[in-house]
């Protein structure tokens, strides 16, 4: 009986996937090779040709639905007793299986979950989401409450009787997945040496775009699983906070309109300094907040990496930025959530225009 089943959703991954698997075949310390399923979910590249190439390896077509489906057909074809579900663009590190399926042999351990390395340090924004990652992941424990599917096991039955992804999330399918779980009481252990290297972003407008259809599919999350709303092992106070100061930041407008309104209908020929102040303290709070986080995240990277004035002002901007498309998607989800009609209106009335046509969004792209 073959006992772990790798899961890999592929949707044009053409770039990263030969790398990926490459990476997975070469395992070491296994007493028995894995079972490696790729689920190409619909792609229109190359990913098909380069995944039949290796004959050791099983894939399986399905029409464009998404990673949860993706991961659930793997799933169901699956024969091993454990399933390992990554991502097409991971580079799992040599011992990764052996390091995140060893807790198994403790009947009670369900599930495992592991790290991130980074594969592009040349990138000034993939070097600060990696040192964010370290960061966060140095203060796990034992076990965690949310574990990314891009690097995960799980016991075949738990996973079945948890009830699989949920295909109705298109992003944060694997959050949900794990709320589920531990509201059913299944822990799930944190194993450091069970690494995949990743490509993060390099693009500052992709990986804005992503935040906000985070923070959408994240409150729709959130609604289902209120408890949550005050984070989890991975997300914290620090996320409570810069999203109630991204939000005071979205409101702010409204004081520049409530200066000129009242100057209008008084007669006042100076600006009311409160009006000002009321404006302006969203945005310097929210610099000030992700400045002394920058500054607390580089130091716990030992000098790891190259840290100068321009990549700490670099940071304080991107995750200002990071906060604010954030709650503009999570605004969203809470509008289409509670079934407002015309949500492109309704959304645009509490969105900053600048940001929203800068970062280019098509919101209705994200309707569900």
């Amino acid at each position: 009986m073959i006992k772990i089943s790798v899961i890999i959703p592929a949707y044009n991954a053409d770039k990263t996937i030969a790398q990926n698997l490459e990476a997975i075949l070469r395992q070491k310390g296994l007493k028995e090779k894995p079972e490696v399923i790729v689920v190409d979910d619909g792609s229109t590249d190359s990913t098909e040709s380069i995944v039949k190439s290796y004959p050791e390896v099983i894939i399986v077509k399905q029409n464009n639905a998404g990673p949860a489906t993706a991961r659930n057909t793997g799933a169901k074809l699956a024969k091993g007793g454990i399933l390992v579900f990554t991502d097409s663009d991971t580079v799992p590190h040599e011992n990764w299986l052996k390091e995140l399926t060893a807790p198994f042999d403790n009947e009670k351990i369900y599930a495992t979950t592991g790290t991130y390395s980074i594969e592009n340090p040349q990138s000034p924004l993939a070097v600060l989401i990696q040192s964010e990652i370290e960061a966060k992941h140095k203060k796990y424990g034992e076990f965690v409450a949310f574990a990314g599917s891009y690097n995960f096991a799980i016991r075949k039955n738990i996973f079945i009787k948890i009830g699989k992804f949920n295909t109705r999330y298109i992003m944060a399918e694997d959050l949900e997945f794990c709320y589920r779980m531990a509201s059913l009481n299944y822990n799930i252990k944190y194993v450091p040496k069970a690494i995949v290297g990743h490509y993060h972003p390099e693009s500052i407008f992709k990986y804005l775009k992503k935040q906000y259809e985070h923070g959408f599919w994240r409150s729709i999350v959130i609604i289902n699983y209120p408890n949550r709303l005050t984070g989890d092992n991975y997300s914290g106070k620090k996320e409570i906070i810069e999203s109630l100061l991204a939000f005071a930041l979205l409101l702010s407008p409204l004081f520049l309109f409530l200066n000129i309104f009242i100057r209008k209908k008084h007669h006042h020929k100076h600006n009311l300094e409160i009006f000002k102040i009321l404006y302006l303290m969203p945005i310097f709070s929210l610099l000030a907040l992700e400045f002394y986080y920058e500054m607390k995240l580089y130091s716990k990277s030992n000098n790891k990496y190259q840290i100068n004035i321009s990549s700490r002002a670099y940071a304080t901007l991107v995750f200002s930025l990071r906060a604010v498309c954030r709650i503009l998607g999570f605004i969203k989800g809470i509008v289409v959530s509670n079934g407002i009609s015309h949500i492109d209106k309704v959304f645009n009335l509490i969105t900053i225009p600048c940001i929203r046509y800068q970062i280019k969004f098509n919101i209705k792209r994200f309707s569900i």
